[in-house]
């Protein structure tokens, strides 16, 4: 059930999730959208009021976990381990389009610029890019020489970052999907990345898992610009936003 905590002098509220696993939360300002596996394996993404708590809609469809979820207008946009991205209106609930094409689970997506954004773990690591009126990718891409798994996805406003779970950072050309550069991070291990006032903030270890989170900001350029310690909370996180 809903509740709240005294952490540090702030009041933090909790959202029952019904005992599902919780892979990403996304929020505007009266809602917090979470997406999650069920115990019996399906998706299943569920809508918070912010003040209260109160659980105001459920979001079912998804034969398999969601593990990712982003907001854009009046559509929650999810991506699933059963190879599949939806768009839902967040007032009905109603699944308005079901986005197929990888072939393996999706891991990230980014809906923040009005595009749809898709990254899995298909063979050749697909990232696709779609119009969100339309079940067809208006561009995909591949990449084999990825290698490591795909585990986080940042859209600017001329390109996309692909980063494996090692670390190591693609930017392609968001119109032609060609690779413009790749960055190396140092981490052992990337639990999540964004964008924002451009910088290119990634969230993962270094050294063995005992080790706390380490925190990077980046710079477009590579340039390193803070570097520090994460809180715990951060240590089974999956995903970074701002």
């Amino acid at each position: 059930m809903a509740g709240e905590i005294e952490s540090r002098g702030q009041t933090i509220r909790l959202y029952d999730c019904d005992h599902a696993d919780v892979n990403d939360v996304t929020s505007d300002h009266q809602f917090c959208y979470a997406g999650c596996r069920k115990k019996d394996g399906s998706g299943v993404a569920r809508k918070f009021d912010i003040i209260t708590g109160d659980l105001v809609k459920e979001f079912v469809g998804h034969e398999e976990g969601i593990t990712a979820v982003g907001l854009y207008g009046a559509h929650l946009f999810t991506a699933s381990q059963d190879h599949t991205a939806r768009k839902w209106n967040t007032e009905t609930g109603e699944c308005e389009i079901i986005f197929k094409g990888h072939t393996s689970e999706i891991f990230c997506l980014d809906a923040s610029r009005g595009t749809l954004w898709t990254a899995g773990n298909d063979e050749r690591k697909a990232v696709k890019c779609w119009n969100i009126k339309s079940e067809v990718p208006s561009l995909e891409f591949h990449d084999a020489y990825l290698g490591d798994a795909v585990n986080a996805l940042a859209v600017a406003s001329t390109c996309v970052y692909v980063c494996t779970c090692r670390g190591t950072v693609h930017e392609y050309s968001s119109s032609s999907g060609m690779e413009v550069r790749k960055y190396v991070h140092p981490c052992t291990f990337v639990f999540g990345m964004c964008y924002t006032k451009g910088r290119l903030f990634l969230v993962g270890r270094r050294g063995n898992d005992t080790e706390m989170p380490t925190a990077t900001a980046m710079f477009a350029e590579v340039q390193l610009d803070y570097e520090g310690i994460v809180g715990g909370g951060l240590a089974s996180a999956s995903r970074l936003c701002w």
